[in-house]
């Protein structure tokens, strides 16, 4: 409860109301779509709060509406509300994928609350698609998103190299969508996320690191080890396990009680 009354109450916000990303200055980073706001919409399931859930489903919207580029058709990285510029417009393979995968827990836990919010879940899903309409069509030669995918206003930069952790957690998150709602997230997105995941496994190193990799701190360069590259390899597999099971076992032919396995797949982690 701390935690939530300081991201709702002390938290800087955006002059849209938007839940700033950083404290020191109200902003908008597409990361937060990940690592914010799955947690107001878990808190308010588990509470049977619909104001907490609405709220969760609104910054995303907000965010959406700052971030997203039209002609690209998916999110740049970073807005400063403050200067009201971009402090990073590069369309970021990781900041996509965090919106992505963000936007798609969000939709679960709505979803499986039991509450009658088809239209905010609806919503979800179509922003969920276009990110991962965006980043399926511009994968390199390996399968792999491209760390930026695009190099505008940044000339002589080298930072456009497939990078395989923003692309497993793009695989994650369509892998889960499908498992989620197969008839919405259907075979184009499962092909995409299959050809990202043996990209991904071929090039793991003895040691077992995903690579190539974004260094997670320069976001311009190349990492060697990354703490968020493991774990989205982990939801990549794990995505694809739980996808694979209900695929071949026919699941996606019933009908389940969100509301009833919300508790359960919550605390199995299924839902990420």
């Amino acid at each position: 409860m701390r935690l939530l009354t300081q991201v709702l109450y002390t938290v800087p916000r955006t002059s849209t109301g938007a839940i700033s990303h950083r404290a020191a200055t109200p902003s908008y980073w597409a990361d937060a779509v990940y690592v914010g706001f799955p947690f107001i919409a878990a808190y308010g399931a588990a509470t049977k709060n619909e104001t907490l859930l609405q709220i969760s489903y609104d910054q995303c919207r907000l965010y959406r509406d700052a971030l997203r580029i039209p002609e690209a058709g998916i999110w740049a990285h970073i807005y400063n509300d403050d200067t009201k510029s971009f402090g990073d417009k590069g369309l970021w393979a990781t900041g996509n994928a965090w919106a992505a995968k963000g936007m798609l827990n969000v939709a679960t836990i709505i979803e499986k609350s039991g509450t009658n919010m088809t239209a905010q879940v609806s919503d979800l899903k179509s922003w969920v698609k276009e990110i991962l309409d965006g980043t399926c069509a511009r994968l390199d030669s390996d399968n792999l998103v491209p760390n930026y995918m695009d190099n505008t206003g940044r000339p002589g930069t080298n930072d456009t190299f497939g990078d395989a952790a923003g692309s497993a957690l793009v695989a994650a998150t369509a892998y889960r969508a499908a498992d989620m709602w197969p008839a919405d997230f259907g075979r184009n997105y499962t092909d995409c996320a299959e050809k990202i995941k043996q990209s991904v496994m071929e090039k793991i190193t003895d040691l077992g690191l995903i690579h190539p990799i974004v260094d997670p701190v320069s976001w311009h360069q190349q990492g060697i080890l990354g703490t968020e590259a493991q774990a989205f390899g982990v939801m990549m597999y794990a995505a694809w396990r739980d996808w694979s099971k209900s695929f071949h076992a026919g699941r996606f032919s019933l009908k389940v009680n969100r509301a009833h396995h919300f508790s359960h797949d919550l605390s199995h982690g299924g839902l990420f």
